[in-house]
């Protein structure tokens, strides 16, 4: 979504520059200057930054999309066998709760005076 976005803010960029630099692009960098007849005004110089625009596009999302294409070539297979030939002799553990004395103060505690 990023790249799209930056594809047309790109040509937006191309285009806003060709409106501020129309008469300096007519004037010194259009193909059809010595045609009057064609009224060209330097759209020709236009067409081809944005065509040069989007190969370059094309050309990022091509090259992004050749890094981000991986082929893996391992198989790595998880075999867990849960049944067991041997079997467990379960012993029964008996715990006892041993009461132990605890000695409690229930008065407030008052700090030292001084």
């Amino acid at each position: 979504m990023i790249a799209i976005l930056l594809q047309t803010f790109s040509s937006l960029v191309i285009v806003s520059g060709y409106e501020v630099n129309k008469s300096f692009i007519s004037t010194y960098l259009c193909e059809n200057k010595n045609k009057p007849k064609l009224h060209c005004n330097g759209q020709c110089y236009l067409m081809k930054a944005l065509k040069k625009e989007a190969a370059e596009q094309e050309q990022k999302a091509n090259n992004s999309l050749r890094e981000k294409f991986e082929i893996n070539l391992f198989e790595h297979s998880v075999v867990q066998n849960f049944i067991d030939s041997t079997y467990i002799e379960l012993t029964q553990q008996r715990f006892f709760l041993q009461k132990e004395t605890c000695t409690v103060s229930l008065s407030i505690y008052q700090p030292p005076q001084v």
